[in-house]
């Protein structure tokens, strides 16, 4: 056999045992948060990083909506949220974007 084809024999197997090695994980949750009776488990650790930052950090920042005091009702407004991308989100979609 030609090295060539051995060398992508290798590397094709390679990338089928990442790709099953990463299902694996998808279906297992390797990654689990062990505060109080939560029992969410991630296929990251950063998926758990993100879960222990918005979940179980209270000096984490809130981002409000920046129509609450102009009668904004959404939890967005009112709770507020950990995550700018929600924020910006519910602009988009509760206010087209507009300025406030």
């Amino acid at each position: 056999m030609e090295l060539a084809k051995i060398s992508s024999l290798i590397s094709g197997t390679e990338r089928l045992t990442h790709f099953i090695s990463k299902h694996v994980k998808k279906h297992t949750r390797p990654y689990k948060c062990r505060i109080g009776q939560c029992n969410q488990a991630f296929e990251l650790q950063t998926g758990l990083d993100r879960h222990l930052k918005e979940m179980h950090d209270s000096s984490a920042p809130r981002y409000f909506c920046p129509w609450r005091d102009a009668g904004c009702g959404s939890k967005v407004a009112t709770e507020g949220t950990k995550r700018k991308e929600n924020l910006n989100r519910h602009v988009k979609g509760a206010h087209k974007g507009q300025q406030p």
